[in-house]
Formats: C-alpha cells, structure tokens, sequence
C-alpha cells in the first residue's frame, strides 16, 4: 500500500476496525501514501492495540514518509494504544453498552505487538526540556520514551531523516536505560541516520549506551557530531 498518493488521509474508521482483528497479517506498509490526521492516528493505535490484545499477528509496520506528520500526532497513536473493555465494545461490539459500563470497564492497559517500526522523513523533534522535566514531582515519563521503553517486542527502531535534536537525546537517553522504572525495552536495532544531534546528542547518548547492553547495530551517521561527539560515542561502546 506504500506511494498510493492519498491514500492514508482518506482510510475510513472500519479499515482500523478491520486491522484491529485481521489475524494473518504481519506486515503494513503505508509509507508515502498520504498523511494522517489526529483522527486517523488515534484509529491507527486503537487497531495497533486490539490486534496484539486479540493475540493477532502485526508485527511490522512501516510509516515513512512523514504519515503520522509529528512528534504530536505520533503522541495521539501511543495514547490510543491503551485501550479497554469499554473501547472494544465500541468497535466491536454494541456501542449503546458502554453506557451502562463502569469501573473497570474503563481501565485502560497497553498492548502493542509489534516488531519493526519504520518512521523514517517524519519529523519527531520533540522541543523536549529535560532540565525542566526533571524539576517536576514525580515527572511522568514523555509519551515516545514510554512507547520506546516499554514495547518489549519491538527491536528495531527506524528513524532516519526525522529532525531530531540534541534535546531529542534526552528522549532517547530516558528510553534506552535499562535501570529505569518499568524499563521493559529490546531494542537491537536504532536507526538515526541524517538528523542534526550533534556533539551534545552525542555526548547524552554515549551515557546511555555505556548502561545499555541490548543495543546490537546503532546509524548515527550524518549527525554533526564532529570529532568531539565520536569520541563520546567511541569511548562508550
């Protein structure tokens, strides 16, 4: 379904309904086929969800080419990954229940199966403030470092081309720490091939990386780092 012009800003709320419970299918390519909307990226997480609850087979999904369009709307898919009782009735049931629904019909937990995640010409730069974040009480983790650091199945991450940021170190450095709460991450493969982290980003990074023994093949080429930043990298792996 990659390079259909158009296609993903047009997809109707039954296709998600659909791939929320299509059983044999592994694969998704929607790559440079149109943006989606909040809506659509919301679906999108909501079927992503269902169909790992449902033991369901999605495992590979690719949405380059800017799909999600941002950093925000990516926020909106992960959000939609929690899912309940009451949200399946919904779908996939009789929606005039849910009105009678309560308690925990409305607790929501996270489900997500997949393997592969491609986001590659997306932008993703987060403007997050970790110095900011860290005054906070009891700071609760960014969206993107909760979808990183819990998704035990996902081992590789594609995001190339995606406008990062030496704050979007930050982001990365959060998710790739084994010693943190709830720290449930297997990512082996990372993918952050043309961004603009530079020797800052670098310099975060390696402190992870020094931790994190799960990481097999790391592209940080065409980053900026300079030879202040190899180093950094050099020294920690």
């Amino acid at each position: 379904m990659s390079y259909c012009t158009s296609l993903n800003g047009n997809l109707p709320e039954q296709f998600f309904v659909a791939l929320g419970e299509v059983r044999t299918l592994k694969s998704l390519d929607l790559s440079f086929s149109g943006t989606m909307n909040v809506t659509l990226a919301s679906n999108l997480g909501k079927a992503i969800a269902f169909n790992a609850r449902k033991d369901n087979s999605l495992e590979y999904l690719n949405l380059d080419g800017g799909v999600i369009q941002s950093y925000y709307n990516f926020n909106q898919m992960f959000d939609n990954m929690n899912v309940c009782e009451a949200d399946h009735e919904r779908w996939y049931g009789d929606s005039a229940k849910v009105n009678k629904m309560s308690g925990k019909d409305f607790e929501k937990k996270y489900y997500n199966n997949l393997k592969n995640l491609q986001l590659n010409s997306t932008n993703m730069a987060s403007g997050f403030d970790y110095i900011n974040w860290k005054k906070g009480f009891q700071p609760e983790d960014p969206k993107f470092v909760q979808f990183l650091a819990r998704s035990k199945n996902l081992t590789t991450v594609q995001l190339k081309s995606c406008q990062l940021h030496a704050r979007d170190a930050d982001i990365l450095f959060l998710s790739l720490d084994p010693t943190r709460a709830h720290f449930a991450s297997n990512i082996q493969v990372l993918n952050l091939a043309k961004n603009n982290l530079q020797k800052e980003g670098a310099k975060t990074l390696a402190t992870v990386f020094e931790k994190n023994n799960i990481l097999q093949v790391l592209d940080i080429s065409h980053n900026k780092l300079g030879v202040a930043g190899a180093i950094y990298l050099a020294n920690a792996l």
